[in-house]
C-alpha cells in the first residue's frame, strides 16, 4: 500500500495543479540554500524556469505594498530556460548557475537602467555590466531585476527615492532603513534567492538587520566597485544580503572573482574569542555619536540573551569598555565624506545612455527628492583626499593593535540600538557606521530575533580579508529568519508531498516500481524511470 500511496502522490508532484495562476513547487523554498536548490534541480524536482516564475509571481502579488522592486528583467524566464538546457547538456557552470538574484539599482546590469533611485536617471542604461555582475552572469546567475533604494544612497534612516518609500518586510508601517532597503526587503520576502546592495557607512548591514537577514560588508577592495554609482570612493563596496549564511558565502566568493566554494570549505564552529563593545552596547554619555547613545532596554535584553547563547556554544566572551576614545572617534568623524561623489559620477555617466552627462546637470535636474548642491562644491577637486585615507589607516592600525593586545578574534555589538521607527521618520539610532567603513574591515549581521514582530540584529566585525572567520561563526549559530506573515507562500506544500519529496531525495525510487522491468532496463535514473512509467500509462 505504501508504494501505491507514493505513486499517487508522485502523480500530483509531477503534474501540480495551478491555483490562482501561480507557479507551484513541490517544496517550500523558505529555508533552502543554493546548494539545496541545485540538488533539487539536479534530481528533477523543479527547474530554474520554475524558480524564476515563483519569484516573479511573488513580486507581482506582494510588491505593490512594499515598493522594493524598481524593474524586472524581461529576459529572465528565457535566460532560465537556456540555463536549464545548458545544465542538461553540459552541467552547471558554478553553484549560482540558474540562481535568480536581485541587484540594487546603483549597480550596472547591461540592458537595464541604473537609476540610483532617481527618476532623473531613468534613461541611464550602462554600456557594460559592473564587474561584480559580470562575474555572476559568467557563472550562470540570473539577474532578476533592480531594487529600490534611498536615492543616490544618501540616507540610512529609510529607503526613500523618486520612486517612493520601501516598507519594512515585517510591518509595512515601519522603515526598511537604507540605502539598500529594496534589496533587503525583497530578499526577506523571498522575491529572489539573494540580492546585492552597496555599503558606504551601513547601507547593507542596517537594512539586512531589519529584514532578518545575513548582510555582509566585505573587506574594502575585495569586491570591485567598478560600474557602481558611488557616494564615497574610499568606502563604497558591494555587499551580499541573504536568508542564510551559505548563500551569502557562495555569492560573495563569486562576485569577488571566485568559483563560489572558497568560504564553504571551512564552514565550521571553530571556537573564537569575542569582544563585546560595551560602550556601544550599554551606551557611553562621555562619547559623541549615535553609536554611544543608550540602547533600548528590549534590544539590550535580546542582545544579552544572544551573548549567553554564544557562551553556551563555547565561545569566550570578553567585555571591552575602553575601545573608543576621543581620538578614535575623530578617526571616524573626519574620514567620512562625499567629496568624491561628483568626480566619480562624471567618470561613471559617460559610459551610459543617460541624457544627463555631468553631476552638475544632475544636481540641477528635476525628478529628485534630495538636493545635491553641497556636493557640487567639490567637483574637480583633488581626488586623492589624502587626509581621509591617512585617518582611515590610523584607525585600522589601532583596531588591529587593540584586538591583538586583548587576544580578540571578533568584535560584537547591537547594530540597531533603538526601536524601528515609522517608514517616514528619521529618528533611528544605529552603530554600524562606527568601525567597518572607516577601517575597511569586514562586518556581518546576525538576526538576534524579533521584538513586537520586527527583526533586530547584532553585528560581528573582524580584520582584513578574514570573512572566513565571520562565516564560520555564523554557520555555528541558529538561523532566526522567518518569512513575513503578510507575504506567505502563494501555494501550499502538503505534508504528503513533502514526505514524498524527502523520500525521493534520500532513497532510490526504483524500489517503488521494480515491476516495470522494461523501464528499469532502459533508464538508470530514478526520476527518468518514473516519467517513463507515466508515459506508458497515458
Amino acid at each position: 500500500m505504501k508504494r501505491i500511496k507514493y505513486l499517487i502522490i508522485l502523480l500530483v508532484f509531477l503534474f501540480p495543479l495551478s491555483v490562482k495562476g501561480y507557479t507551484e513547487l513541490p517544496v517550500d523554498l523558505t529555508n533552502l540554500t543554493i546548494i539545496d536548490i541545485q540538488d533539487y534541480v539536479d534530481k528533477g524536482v523543479f527547474s530554474y524556469e520554475d524558480l524564476v516564475r515563483v519569484y516573479i509571481d511573488r513580486i507581482e502579488e506582494y510588491d505593490d505594498e512594499y515598493n522594493s522592486i524598481l524593474s524586472l528583467n524581461e529576459e529572465a524566464i528565457n535566460i532560465a530556460k537556456k540555463l536549464d538546457k545548458e545544465r542538461e547538456e553540459n552541467g552547471i557552470r558554478s553553484l549560482v548557475h540558474g540562481i535568480p538574484i536581485l541587484v540594487k539599482d546603483n549597480i550596472d546590469y547591461d540592458g537595464m537602467a541604473t537609476t540610483g533611485g532617481t527618476k532623473a536617471l531613468s534613461d541611464s542604461i550602462p554600456n557594460t555590466n559592473a564587474k561584480a555582475i559580470s562575474y555572476l552572469v559568467d557563472k550562470g546567475a540570473i539577474i532578476l531585476g533592480k531594487t529600490n533604494m534611498s536615492e543616490l544612497a544618501l540616507s540610512v534612516q529609510n529607503s526613500y527615492s523618486s520612486y517612493g518609500y520601501v516598507r519594512n518586510a515585517y510591518n509595512k508601517s515601519y522603515t526598511s532603513y537604507g540605502s539598500s532597503g529594496g534589496s533587503a526587503v525583497s530578499t526577506s520576502l523571498m522575491f529572489s534567492v539573494a540580492s546585492l546592495g552597496t555599503d558606504t557607512n551601513s547601507s547593507v548591514r542596517i537594512p539586512a538587520a531589519s529584514a532578518g537577514l545575513v548582510g555582509i560588508r566585505p573587506t574594502y577592495g575585495l569586491v570591485s566597485n567598478e560600474g557602481v554609482i558611488k557616494y564615497d570612493i574610499n568606502r563604497d563596496t558591494i555587499g551580499v544580503l541573504s536568508r542564510n549564511v551559505v548563500d551569502n558565502a557562495i555569492i560573495l566568493d563569486i562576485i569577488s572573482g571566485g568559483d563560489g566554494n572558497k568560504y564553504l570549505a571551512e564552514l565550521n564552529s571553530s571556537k573564537l574569542t569575542i569582544g563585546v563593545l560595551s560602550q556601544i552596547t550599554e551606551g557611553d554619555s562621555s562619547l559623541y555619536g549615535n553609536a554611544f547613545k543608550s540602547t533600548n532596554d528590549d534590544i539590550l535584553k535580546l542582545f544579552n540573551e544572544n551573548i549567553n547563547y554564544l557562551k553556551s556554544l563555547g565561545y569566550k566572551i570578553i567585555y571591552l569598555d575602553d575601545f573608543f576614545t576621543a581620538k578614535v572617534i575623530d578617526y571616524e568623524n573626519n574620514s567620512t565624506s562625499g567629496k568624491s561623489m561628483c568626480n566619480e559620477f562624471n567618470k561613471y555617466i559617460v559610459n551610459t545612455s543617460s541624457n544627463i552627462k555631468s553631476f552638475e546637470q544632475l544636481a540641477n535636474s528635476t525628478g529628485k527628492v534630495y538636493g545635491l548642491y553641497d556636493y557640487v562644491y567639490y567637483c574637480g577637486m583633488d581626488e586623492t583626499f589624502t587626509q581621509e585615507k591617512s585617518l582611515m589607516e590610523s584607525y585600522k592600525n589601532y583596531v588591529i593593535e587593540f584586538m591583538g593586545k586583548n587576544n580578540i578574534d571578533v568584535l560584537v555589538y547591537p547594530n540597531i540600538k533603538s526601536k524601528t521607527s515609522l517608514y517616514y521618520e528619521s529618528d533611528n539610532i544605529t552603530s554600524s557606521y562606527i568601525i567597518a567603513p572607516a577601517t575597511g574591515f569586514p562586518a556581518i549581521t546576525y538576526n538576534m530575533g524579533y521584538i513586537d514582530g520586527l527583526a533586530y540584529s547584532m553585528e560581528f566585525l573582524t580584520t582584513d580579508e578574514n570573512e572566513q572567520t565571520l562565516y564560520d561563526l555564523l554557520s555555528s549559530l541558529k538561523n532566526n529568519y522567518v518569512l513575513s506573515s503578510d507575504a506567505p507562500m502563494l501555494y501550499e506544500v502538503s505534508d504528503e508531498v513533502t514526505e514524498l519529496v524527502n523520500y525521493y531525495m534520500n532513497v532510490n525510487l526504483k524500489s517503488l516500481y521494480k515491476y516495470n522491468k522494461d523501464a528499469l532496463e532502459t533508464y538508470n535514473n530514478a526520476l527518468d524511470n518514473i516519467l517513463y512509467f507515466f508515459d506508458l500509462i497515458e
